[in-house]
């Protein structure tokens, strides 16, 4: 019997259709929802998925995908998943660079959300804040959708994923979100991203964003500002990141590790929606970084 994992692999390599669920859907127009104290693991799809909420609280939760029920020690597979093991030997060791799209909290075109003192392992984001949802009774935001507003994340420990995430889906306007004492430590992996803003052409909008007190340690890619995440050729919400702050933010050289000073991007989408007014103080790396360029390079 294949797993839901295998599923979501061959939606990955192959653009089969998935239909996967959440583990907890939480969404239109709902209000003060608290989460405290509780352990998710091995999630199928999406950890916890927000929309249009006004008032979300997640305090001291623990979130783990893969569990070691489903893989050893350290993630050392002996063979990773691929599409033939999954279509014949379903339930194959996995690990947080094999499951796909298991994001720990979403919230989407919500307002007044808290996570704090919260532990995040999932493979996929960590946390990704999104304004792409319309309804609900959510805040008006920007083109009709559900604005994103009042986020604050604090004092939290992201391990393997993809990181503390801005997209990709920002058309209604994300603002008001502030990111402060955050330890992120990749593990190595292979698709690790630490602070990401992802967005593009067709389903962008405003972002303004603060990162406060970030140390980050064995990043693929330690902060990563990318408004080409897809390829697109529309015309209309285009990504606009502006007022970005980065302070005091810390990217380690851990001995030993993968990823030393690892790669970042920092772009804006065109001369008439550049990357502009972006605050770097005290951001300091242990060893030199690379620079990058956006997932899908503009042509021209």
């Amino acid at each position: 019997i294949m797993s839901w994992w295998d599923v979501a692999l061959l939606n990955k390599v192959s653009g089969y259709s998935q239909n996967t669920p959440n583990l907890l859907d939480l969404s239109q127009g709902g209000s003060n929802f608290t989460l405290s104290r509780i352990s998710l693991l091995n999630s199928p799809h999406f950890h916890v998925k927000i929309d249009s909420y006004n008032g979300f609280t997640a305090w001291g939760v623990k979130l783990l995908t893969p569990s070691l029920a489903y893989s050893v020690a350290n993630y050392a597979c002996a063979s990773l998943p691929s599409t033939t093991v999954a279509a014949t030997a379903p339930n194959t060791c996995y690990t947080p660079d094999t499951t796909k799209n298991t994001d720990g909290i979403d919230p989407g075109g919500s307002n007044n959300v808290t996570i704090a003192y919260s532990y995040i392992s999932v493979g996929d984001d960590n946390v990704a804040v999104t304004a792409s949802n319309k309804g609900g009774g959510c805040t008006s935001g920007d083109n009709g959708y559900c604005a994103s507003t009042n986020t604050k994340i604090a004092h939290n420990w992201f391990y393997y994923g993809h990181g503390m995430s801005v997209g990709s889906g920002t058309a209604g306007g994300v603002s008001g979100l502030q990111v402060w004492d955050l330890a992120i430590d990749g593990e190595g992996s292979s698709n690790g991203a630490g602070l990401r803003i992802k967005s593009y052409a067709g389903s962008g909008g405003s972002v303004s964003a603060s990162y406060t007190k970030v140390c980050l340690q064995n990043e693929k890619q330690p902060i990563w500002i990318d408004p080409y995440y897809s390829s697109s050729s529309s015309t209309t919400l285009i990504p606009n990141f502006h007022d970005i702050s980065l302070r005091w933010i810390h990217v380690v050289s851990e001995a030993g590790a993968k990823y030393a000073g690892g790669t970042i991007s920092l772009n804006g989408h065109s001369a008439a929606n550049p990357l502009s007014r972006l605050t770097l103080d005290n951001v300091y790396f242990d060893t030199a970084p690379s620079w990058g360029a956006p997932s899908k390079a503009p042509s021209g």
